[in-house]
């Protein structure tokens, strides 16, 4: 890659540097995605702002990762019942991801976890809060929990 003093002035032309990797927390900055550009293939980072309410997607969420769910609805915070319900009271329940286990016939290892919007009462394993409102009807019917989720 070209080195430079002069930064990147392609105004649009920025991408993800290595695809979902390139999400990741600065100790300094926080939530940043490492970028390049495509016309002139300069590298830099660039923070993500989760100050956003409502962002517009064209395709469907990719559910073989958590890192769809993550930029579209994240960051993520592991929450506990008291904050639930302060949720819940505001009528924010769809900022709430409650994460359920059973047992199943189906599974190899005999267990099966799913995620859903909005408060859960029995089988919870935990609840997590999203940044940006979910949609209502959101349910990952065999979810698993990864680096991206986690965060923070």
């Amino acid at each position: 890659m070209p080195k430079s003093k002069k930064p990147c002035r392609h105004n649009g032309d920025i991408f993800p540097l290595r695809e979902e990797k390139s999400l990741r927390k600065d100790p300094i900055v926080g939530w940043v995605v490492d970028v390049y550009c495509g016309k002139c293939n300069m590298t830099g980072m660039t923070q993500v702002d989760t100050s956003h309410k409502k962002i517009e997607w064209d395709g469907e969420l990719d559910l073989t990762s958590n890192s769809d769910l993550v930029l579209r609805y994240g960051p993520f915070k592991e929450i506990g019942r008291a904050r639930e319900k302060k949720l819940v009271d505001e009528g924010k329940w769809q900022h709430i991801l409650t994460i359920k286990g059973c047992d199943s016939d189906e599974s190899e290892d005999g267990y099966v976890m799913h995620a859903h919007v909005g408060h859960g009462l029995v089988n919870v394993e935990t609840i997590f809060e999203s940044t940006v409102p979910m949609p209502e009807g959101l349910e990952i019917l065999d979810f698993w929990y990864d680096d991206y989720l986690r965060a923070p």
